[in-house]
């Protein structure tokens, strides 16, 4: 089995939705904070192992499902909630700023070596 495998196939779980889902469900942060906590060791997880292109492409991943549970499960009656954008919208951008972040860190990585 590749290196990272394990922590790859983690990244197929929709991140970003759970943490909508939570805010929605419950009112709280609580739920952003719990992914993205995930999101960041699943990630080094990954950088340690020197997987990077699974990092990559897990965390595109994971942003297609969360966008796609966002809209069938939060769909039209959610958007007012998440206001100014809609819950598939902030699946878009949760998504984008845990991939820069992914894509600085392992930048910094390749540097270093």
């Amino acid at each position: 089995m590749p290196k990272g495998t394990a922590a790859g196939f983690l990244f197929l779980a929709p991140w970003s939705f759970l943490g909508l889902w939570w805010d929605a469900a419950r009112g709280g942060m609580l739920g952003y904070l719990v992914c993205g906590i995930a999101l960041v060791v699943l990630s080094w997880v990954l950088l340690k192992q020197g997987a990077l292109w699974l990092g990559a492409a897990g965390h595109l991943l994971s942003g297609v499902v969360s966008w796609l549970c966002a809209c069938r499960f939060l769909g039209s009656e959610w958007n007012y909630y998440f206001k100014p954008l809609t819950a598939g919208g902030l699946t878009v951008v949760i998504t984008a700023a845990a991939l820069i972040v992914y894509g600085i860190a392992a930048f910094d990585k390749t540097k270093r070596k």
